[in-house]
């Protein structure tokens, strides 16, 4: 018996991430999960095109081993954090 599901190709396109981490200053990455193994992903650098093959349970930067993050995450403009931080500004919002 054969599951059909595992049997399907599937191609992933390589993700653009950053490493968030100022003192790394690795640069951009191009990552995608390795073909058939789920924990093992493959980082090209974007400028001088060097190839890794990270084992890890999400892509980690290959010099220093922090979380890569979107741009959009790197700036702030996703995840949990408020809009408004608590503070001057927040109160005078909250009296209109």
């Amino acid at each position: 018996m054969t599951n059909p599901a595992s049997a399907q190709e599937y191609t992933i396109e390589a993700q653009r991430l950053v490493c968030p981490e100022r003192w790394c200053a690795s640069g951009a990455w191009l990552v995608q999960r390795a073909a058939q193994l789920s924990d093992v992903w493959q980082l090209t650098h974007a400028t001088d095109g060097g190839v890794w093959n990270v084992a890890a349970t999400e892509p980690v930067c290959p010099r220093c081993g922090t979380t890569l993050v979107t741009t959009l995450e790197l700036e702030g403009g996703r995840g949990g954090g408020e809009i408004i931080q608590p503070g001057k500004l927040l109160d005078w919002l909250l009296t209109l």
